[in-house]
């Protein structure tokens, strides 16, 4: 069941990689979106229309951080952020803490906590500015990725410890159970031994009056 419970630790690990990946790739959309913004040889109207394509990269990077869940769990909009309300992942079979593995990581990555939700691509200015945020939030979400990679390959080593325990002791069984069947074993051919003297005794104990008749007779 340990086994069980680390695999979906992975699982949960994974779903969130997989949506900081799609974020990851939209910050980096936003940025080459600003770097052609901050050119000044841009008209207003096709800076404007950059700008929308930016807004609308930001509101999709806030839609996925709100949506993003296991089994009914938010990922990215930081309910995990905190010791308190992390999932905690039974690896073992103790109440302790070393039985234990916590998903604790992941801040809340909406366009508003990654600092670009008020970055406009709108004048020069705004764009250079937003070159430098978008910078910060594909490093921040680079960290957090990080940091699950890291949980992950824990929960990976877990299992693989796990897995050993569990044929050490399907092994110690095993021989506990040859041991038990030797045993059986000898203890029915003792019984089978004495069960069959006892039988030749009482047969032969039988024939000793017929032999004392046939003597007598003679």
């Amino acid at each position: 069941q340990a086994i069980r419970n680390a695999n979906d630790g992975i699982s949960l690990v994974q779903t969130a990689e997989g949506a900081l990946t799609e974020i990851n790739s939209l910050l980096s959309r936003a940025y080459e979106l600003a770097t052609q913004a901050a050119n000044g040889i841009l008209s207003s109207s096709q800076r404007s229309s950059l700008n929308t394509e930016f807004t609308a990269i930001k509101n999709e990077i806030t839609r996925i951080a709100d949506v993003t869940e296991f089994n009914g769990t938010k990922l990215l909009n930081g309910t995990l952020a905190s010791s308190a309300t992390a999932v905690n992942i039974q690896v073992g079979i103790t109440n302790s803490s070393d039985s234990r593995i916590a998903v604790n990581v992941v801040k809340d990555t909406d366009a508003a906590h990654l600092s670009i939700s008020a970055n406009t691509l709108s004048t020069v200015a705004g764009a250079l500015t937003a070159l430098g945020k978008i910078s910060s939030a594909i490093s921040t979400v680079s960290d957090i990725r990080g940091q699950l990679g890291a949980i992950q390959n824990r929960l990976e080593n877990t299992i693989t410890v796990l897995n050993v325990q569990a044929e050490n002791l399907q092994a110690a069984e095993s021989r506990i159970s040859d041991v038990d069947v030797a045993s059986e074993m000898t203890e029915f051919v003792r019984t089978q031994i004495l069960t069959q003297s006892a039988v030749a005794m009482l047969s032969q104990a039988n024939s000793l009056p017929r032999m004392a008749l046939q003597l007598i007779g003679g």
